[in-house]
């Protein structure tokens, strides 16, 4: 695989590159609005679903990074250096070292705990089947509701590999176009069909064109295309007609059908998406891009996977064990509405969340993950060739 690293400055982004320096801020954005959408009350939310868009742009990203690493490593394959199956070794086991550890872990401890909803239906959940056991359900219930998107990840990570290895490369564009197109259709169906707007939003499939539209990308930074002035051009017309269309269909389309509006909101989002993770990976220039690039919001993004499967972790160890000395705290300060102590509990989730995300970072993310080091995703022949760094902080 390559091991170009792109400039972070605007206008530099190499197509084959396998690092982009604001996707971790990008991440952190997401990461948030998913702690957004659970920790601060729907009263403050603006009609908006913020956990969703976090989520999707996570898909995105994801079909973005995943398709990215296999297009390189096709190129592996086609050039003789190692067999098919090596490089699925490689790439499966590199997905193994970086999910599974933390996922089981907080399974685990959510079993010992007895976090609602999760030891009855355990045997969903360590199977990464938490999509279809909610879209059976036709609701979201419990402390491991977040899973369902892991699950979606892992699902796509079965079959979307042997889409970019196997089939011959004139197919490969027309894979991911088709992927884009089966998201709305499945959708659409569901709703015919009267499916749970949670089966709708959940099943794989359904959210086609947000992990093809991702892949989409990469497929074109991949040939050489992303700082093509028609390409771009292309992306600010996705921008814009995504955010336009996503307005519109929630205050004119969702108030009359909130099941259908599902099936044509997915594209606005999945364009809307598609040109922020482009120009992101680009590199933004000014205000924006320094946020991006900042500090906090980098550090935010590189431990977003254990902040998401952490923060539902959170709220059930503050709500449990602090609650009431934050009460008592209060109590000392003279102040004893509930309202302060809602602030004071949510504001502490947050805190429990990032300080539980940092410590499996350091103590236990981090450290297995060097195990990747002896996962390369090309093999060296002479083995006292060093491993190349990929994909970035969470690939």
């Amino acid at each position: 695989m390559s091991e170009a690293t792109p400039s972070s400055q605007p206008g530099s982004a190499n197509p084959k590159a396998s690092y982009f320096p604001q996707l971790d801020g990008l991440r952190g954005l997401a990461v948030l609005a998913v702690l957004y959408h659970h920790y601060v009350p729907q009263a403050y939310h603006a009609g908006v679903r913020w956990g969703d868009l976090g989520v999707n742009a996570f898909f995105v990203l994801s079909g973005f990074l995943i398709t990215g690493i296999l297009l390189r490593c096709r190129d592996h394959v086609d050039s003789g250096l190692q067999s098919t199956l090596i490089t699925a070794r490689q790439f499966y086991m590199r997905r193994l070292i970086r999910i599974f550890p933390l996922f089981y872990l907080v399974l685990a401890a959510m079993f010992v705990l007895d976090a609602s909803g999760v030891r009855d239906n355990v045997g969903w959940h360590a199977a990464y089947l938490s999509n279809v056991f909610f879209a059976i359900e036709g609701k979201f219930e419990g402390q491991a509701v977040p899973f369902w998107s892991l699950a979606v990840e892992e699902q796509f990570y079965l079959v979307w590999p042997w889409l970019i290895l196997l089939c011959p490369r004139r197919v490969i564009l027309p894979g991911i176009i088709a992927t884009i197109l089966l998201g709305p259709l499945v959708r659409g169906f569901q709703v015919s069909q009267g499916a749970s707007w949670v089966a709708v939003r959940v099943l794989t499939p359904g959210c086609g064109d947000l992990l093809g539209a991702g892949a989409l990308l990469a497929y074109l930074w991949y040939r050489g295309l992303s700082d093509h002035p028609r390409f771009r051009r292309a992306c600010w017309i996705c921008l814009i007609a995504g955010l336009l269309g996503f307005v519109l269909i929630k205050l004119v389309l969702e108030p009359l059908d909130p099941a259908f509006d599902m099936v044509v909101k997915g594209v606005c989002v999945s364009a809307f998406c598609f040109a922020v993770v482009h120009f992101v990976a680009l590199g933004v220039p000014g205000w924006v891009g320094k946020t991006l690039g900042s500090a906090v919001l980098t550090y935010i993004g590189r431990i977003s996977y254990g902040i998401y499967v952490l923060h539902t972790i959170a709220p059930l160890l503050v709500n449990r064990y602090l609650s009431h000395h934050i009460w008592k705290v209060l109590e000392a300060m003279g102040i004893e509405s509930e309202t302060s102590l809602s602030v004071a509990t949510r504001s502490l989730q947050f805190i429990v969340a990032i300080l539980l995300a940092t410590l499996t970072w350091y103590a236990f993310e981090k450290p297995i993950n060097s195990l990747k080091k002896h996962f390369p995703y090309k093999v060296r022949k002479n083995a006292s060739e060093s491993s190349t760094k990929v994909a970035g902080s969470t690939a």
